[in-house]
């Protein structure tokens, strides 16, 4: 960041410069960000690898003013796994209930660890032993 505030000298010229270049959402910097969260794909990264891109990419756009809606955040988060993460993505969709974007990354992590140790008779059954003990921790905190 240095480069950028070289010749200016005072804090306010220094801010009205930053605020330039980071803050301004130009419709080129959007479609940038936007092509690059459709196109991110999970492809020899771990999940954690994956949803840290993702969350990088979306706080860009928070920082511009242009948050994503929870289902885009979904698309986008599904749109990036192969068909190996498809009984996840099938579950968690047909969820009764809308379960936060962190509790699908956790899940999302705990597939994965499945998926890595082999077991894939009953991954299906760990993520829905899973998801079944989180609902049942919601209604406990909702009553």
């Amino acid at each position: 960041m240095l480069y950028q505030i070289v010749g200016y000298s005072t804090a306010l010229e220094i801010w009205y410069a930053l605020n330039q270049i980071y803050s301004t959402a130009s419709m080129a910097r959007l479609i940038e960000i936007h092509a690059k969260i459709q196109n991110l794909r999970k492809w020899g990264m771990i999940a954690m690898e994956y949803i840290q891109k993702l969350k990088h990419l979306y706080n860009t756009l928070v920082a511009i003013s242009e948050p994503i809606s929870y289902i885009d955040h979904l698309l986008y988060l599904f749109g990036g796994l192969n068909r190996t993460y498809n009984p996840f993505v099938t579950l968690i969709i047909n969820q009764p209930d809308k379960p936060s974007i962190e509790e699908i990354h956790s899940l999302l992590l705990s597939y994965e660890f499945r998926l890595d140790s082999k077991n894939s008779d009953d991954q299906l059954s760990y993520l829905q032993a899973n998801l079944s003990q989180l609902n049942l921790i919601k209604k406990t905190f909702q009553t």
